[in-house]
């Protein structure tokens, strides 16, 4: 997925495609917002998982779970 190669400083980019209509779409782009913790996503990424379709709740979770664990690690250094 080309969504895999968005360079940091351009990971905003991607926000609009948790609203995809195609759920693979919208889990990719959960997937990748996750892997790269990015906190600004975190208020979409809560809708997503309440809101979003099946693959889009379950990838928004996990996205959130990463984004807390590095939110949690930083309180902690």
């Amino acid at each position: 997925s080309v969504m895999a190669l968005t360079p940091n400083s351009q990971l905003d980019t991607l926000l609009p495609y948790l609203d995809d209509e195609d759920m693979y779409v919208q889990e990719r782009a959960c997937d990748v917002l996750g892997h790269h913790r990015y906190v600004p996503a975190k208020e979409k990424l809560e809708i997503v998982a309440k809101q979003g379709m099946h693959n889009g709740k379950s990838a928004a979770a996990r996205a959130l779970s990463r984004i807390r664990q590095q939110e949690w690690q930083n309180k902690q250094s």
